[in-house]
Parts: structure tokens; sequence; C-alpha cells
């Protein structure tokens, strides 16, 4: 029956984008290490442009 095929067919793609919701997208290890320097670097900017206010 047409119907009931449409119905499974929505019901895969439903299926694949709670998936793809569950399952973020994987972050190579580098581009890891990359954000984590940058947010560090970031932090120490921060930290020093408040010693100079003071």
């Amino acid at each position: 029956m047409v119907v009931r095929e449409e119905l499974v067919r929505r019901d895969h793609v439903v299926e694949e984008e709670v998936r793809r919701m569950r399952d973020p997208p994987l972050v190579r290890l580098d581009e890891l290490g990359e954000l984590e320097h940058t947010h560090k670097r970031r932090e120490e900017e921060i930290w020093m442009a408040g010693l100079c206010v003071e």
C-alpha cells in the first residue's frame, strides 16, 4: 500500500534525524587541540587586560 510505504519512509527519515542529533559529528583531535589552545590564549588575554585595568 502506498500510504504505508510513505509512513515507513518518514519513520526512517525521523530516525536518521534523531540519530544525527544524538551523535554529533566527530571532531578531529588536532582540531580539538587547536580549539583548546585558542580558548586558553583568550583567557590569558582577558586576564592580562584585567591586570592592565587595575
